[in-house]
């Protein structure tokens, strides 16, 4: 039976226009090559430009930090010299207050002074006169 089946396919072969019938499959595969060709070098060259970008990011992602420590840096001195600023500021309007409060002080004692003067004058002119 199988070998009658066999027979049978060949003589299916022997049919008009079925020899003339040129199979398109070669063609097929040879677009699927070609395709896979194309998404292999797609891929290779997104792969290495991913690659590239991640050493530009990384390079970069260095840089910021440098930048990032040195700004830290400098808002660190910055502060240290703001307080020593203070400081100093603080210690001048003190030493301004207690000139201020010393100059009061002069400017009453000479006001007392040359009323003591003053009546030293009187006393020594009397003095004088009455000799």
């Amino acid at each position: 039976n199988f070998l009658r089946q066999a027979e049978g396919a060949r003589s299916f072969l022997a049919i008009p226009g079925y020899q003339s019938y040129a199979p398109q499959s070669g063609q097929i595969i040879g677009v699927l090559s070609q395709m896979k060709e194309d998404f292999a070098k797609d891929l290779a060259d997104a792969q290495a430009k991913e690659k590239k970008a991640a050493e530009e990011f990384k390079l970069l992602k260095a840089a910021k930090q440098e930048e990032i420590a040195a700004g830290r840096k400098l808002v660190a001195e910055l502060d240290q010299e703001i307080a020593a600023l203070q400081e100093k500021h603080a210690q001048a309007f003190k030493e301004l207050e207690d000139t201020q409060a010393q100059l009061e002080l002069d400017r009453t004692f000479l006001e007392n002074l040359k009323k003591k003067c003053a009546v030293s004058d009187e006393e020594f002119a009397q003095r004088v006169k009455d000799r």
